[in-house]
């Protein structure tokens, strides 16, 4: 009797556990149905009824169509759109997000490796005060980064996006504890 009651509560915890991971999976997953759900509207759908889950003209792919650049106007529309330039899009994230990551890999090792194994006069007091700029907000120097992006005509340049993060101590630091 002890056994069976015993097997009983392991079988309802393992329901319990089972439907409540089911729920906070569904609310964690359902933003991304959403968005899906929506890029397969119509764009009267969307001015219409935005609230709505399906829509009232049915599913188009008529989004994606702009998007990549086969049609300019589609039947729901009555404004004309250029054709965007996606692929251009995913080149320059990935470039910037190479060459930033080769660069910043570099800067933070040669940083640790100097900072570990170079003995130099005010070493101590030079890594306190990096570590203590760690403290800073990154919202706090978005205005003056953006000055200096200015101020060497680099804001129409995709250096703008790689260069304003490579001075970061953290990585500097983590390398230093490995």
């Amino acid at each position: 009797m002890q056994k069976s009651s015993s097997n009983m509560k392991k079988i309802a915890t393992k329901i319990l556990l089972t439907v409540l991971f089911s729920i906070f999976c569904f609310v964690w997953i359902f933003p991304l149905i959403w968005i899906l759900n929506g890029a397969f509207k119509g764009t009267l759908d969307w001015a219409t009824n935005p609230k709505s889950f399906f829509p009232d003209s049915g599913y188009t792919i008529e989004n994606f169509q702009v998007l990549f650049g086969q049609i300019t106007q589609g039947p729901s529309r009555d404004f004309s759109l250029e054709p965007q330039p996606i692929a251009r899009w995913v080149f320059n994230s990935l470039f910037a997000s190479t060459v930033h990551t080769i660069l910043y890999l570099i800067i933070a090792s040669l940083g640790a490796f100097a900072f570990t194994f170079l003995e130099f006069k005010g070493k101590k007091i030079l890594f306190a005060f990096f570590l203590s700029a760690m403290v800073v907000p990154g919202i706090v120097l978005t205005t003056p980064q953006f000055e200096n992006i200015i101020n060497l005509n680099l804001s129409l340049n995709i250096w703008a996006i790689i260069l304003p993060s490579l001075g970061n101590i953290s990585g500097v630091f983590l390398m230093m504890q490995f």
